[in-house]
């Protein structure tokens, strides 16, 4: 709209220069001088009411803005207010003390678990280990033998010998 404007006091400028150059009368001149004066009045007045506007939507942008603020704490407050009635600071204490005697149970179960069967007494078998020793003879002459096996040539050899497959005829 501005330009409208703009172009409408440049035309009117150029046409005031010529008609200078032109030396036409003084009450033209006055008469295109008023004519531009009030064009750019309304040029000025449009810019302002533009400006004005533009004022106006970041106004609105900004309560917009101050609008979803206000209503995110709002959610949060509420929010807050659930936790709060639902997890009071002595139900998770309880919470708390019942984790650690939950923990403290499996403990035991671990303990209880992880014990031998069968209790012994590294004394007693000390004892038992050291007369074992003093009852057993010193030296045993111990014999070893060693198995030879034949191979398999040896025992098809021995068993060709024994009962011939091939008959000569």
């Amino acid at each position: 709209m501005t330009k409208k404007y703009e172009r409408e006091e440049q035309r009117l400028t150029s046409s005031i220069k010529q008609n200078i150059r032109s030396n036409s009368t003084r009450s033209v001149l006055l008469q295109q001088l008023r004519k531009r004066k009030v064009v750019s009045f309304y040029m000025k007045r449009c810019q302002d009411r533009c400006y004005e506007i533009t004022q106006r939507r970041y106004a609105v942008e900004q309560l917009n803005l101050t609008t979803m603020q206000v209503e995110a704490l709002q959610s949060v407050a509420s929010t807050m207010k659930s936790f709060n009635k639902k997890y009071t600071t002595d139900r998770i204490e309880k919470l708390n003390d019942t984790m650690i005697d939950l923990t403290d149970q499996i403990m035991d179960v671990n303990e209880v678990l992880n014990q031998p069967l069968v209790d012994l007494d590294e004394d007693e078998l000390l004892e038992e280990l050291d007369g074992l020793i003093k009852t057993t003879p010193e030296k045993h002459d111990v014999v070893s033998t060693t198995v030879v096996f034949p191979t398999l040539e040896e025992v098809c050899e021995i068993s060709q010998e024994k009962t011939p497959l091939l008959v000569e005829a």
